[in-house]
């Protein structure tokens, strides 16, 4: 492995045969080509990829932690925790914008529901929180307030409607229905037996 790379957030674009993965360390949103699947049986000697990690060029990223991509439009979602914003831009990178400022403290994971056209992020900042609004950044609102401090990872359960958090300080995996209705503890107590 590289370094350089520390990878915080990642996702997967089957599409186009890419991972997406954010770095905040430096500041970056970059992917990396994975190799094309074959029938034959693979050769240990060749390379991976030709191409290599590519840094998207979106100006202003400062801290992006969470990441997202939509699969059925083509764009990647981010959280930036060093400039409070959530923002969408193209697979390629370009034609990049803010969706999401203000009343924001500490994005950290976001995840997409592009079949209801929806997307949910954890904010853990002083007023921790999830939140959901269109994928255009329209028809924002809080899901979870109450018992939650550090939501982290996040993942949606598309069948059951259901979205599921990680909190790191509680020790918990929450619950809730995408309509924000029965929050419930669905894992406590996870500590290392």
């Amino acid at each position: 492995g590289d370094a350089n790379v520390r990878i915080d957030a990642m996702d997967l674009h089957v599409k186009s045969n890419k991972i997406f993965w954010t770095n905040w360390h430096t500041g970056r949103i970059s992917y990396y080509e994975l190799p094309a699947s074959s029938t034959s049986p693979p050769n240990r000697n060749r390379r991976q990829s030709e191409t290599g990690v590519v840094d998207l060029e979106i100006p202003g990223l400062k801290m992006p932690r969470g990441i997202a991509v939509d699969w059925v439009a083509g764009n990647i979602y981010w959280t930036d925790s060093g400039r409070d914003v959530i923002e969408v831009a193209q697979i390629s990178g370009l034609n990049y914008k803010t969706l999401i400022s203000g009343m924001i403290d500490e994005p950290y994971a976001i995840v997409v529901d592009p079949q209801r056209g929806t997307m949910y992020w954890a904010d853990w900042g002083n007023h921790p929180k999830i939140e959901t609004a269109a994928m255009d950044g329209t028809l924002r609102e809080t899901l979870v307030q109450q018992n939650i401090q550090w939501p982290t990872g996040l993942a949606v359960d598309y069948f059951n409607e259901r979205l599921y958090w990680a909190d790191a300080k509680l020790s918990v995996i929450g619950s809730v229905q995408l309509n924000g209705s029965d929050p419930v503890v669905a894992v406590s107590s996870l500590k290392n037996s």
